[in-house]
């Protein structure tokens, strides 16, 4: 991923943490992971609470490979769970996939491990229907702001404990 949509991933990252932070009761119990990937996964970010997370420095890599399959994997097998508590996933992509049967593999597996899952949509050729297999919750980057994104936050504020 390179150019626009990696532009879009840092601006929908730091909205995201913009909106975690806003909210008093996920500064105080959410921790964050930002894991990137090509043909590899890496950890940029290991799990960290709200009052020490920054941003780590979100680059664009060289390698032609996009392998979201392989990184839906190592997601899926290290979801916490705690009690009856699970995490919420956004994945930030452009769609392309150069792993497509391992990403349909994990695609099950993955949505039974997490609360949520939102797809966030990077640069204006993202292929939407890519991110459709793993959610309904799809969004361009670009279109979402603070308030939008709080929306599917909701489980951390009191209002979502219905």
């Amino acid at each position: 991923m390179r150019g626009e949509a990696i532009e879009a991933v840092k601006v929908g990252a730091h909205a995201l943490v913009g909106a975690l932070r806003q909210d008093p009761r996920a500064r105080e119990e959410a921790r964050l992971t930002v894991l990137g990937y090509d043909r590899e996964v890496w950890e940029w970010c290991a799990p960290t609470g709200m009052g020490e997370f920054r941003m780590p420095l979100v680059e664009a890599s060289e390698a032609e490979e996009s392998c979201l399959g392989r990184a839906l994997e190592v997601v899926g097998g290290r979801a916490p769970q705690e009690g009856d508590w699970k995490p919420m996933l956004f994945v930030m992509t452009d769609g392309e996939v150069t792993d497509l049967g391992r990403y349909r593999e994990q695609v099950g597996k993955v949505r039974g491990n997490f609360a949520g899952v939102v797809g966030c949509l990077a640069g204006g050729g993202a292929r939407e229907e890519i991110l459709r297999e793993l959610t309904g919750e799809v969004g361009d980057l670009e279109m979402m702001e603070r308030g939008i994104l709080g929306g599917y936050l909701r489980y951390v504020s009191p209002e979502g404990e219905r």
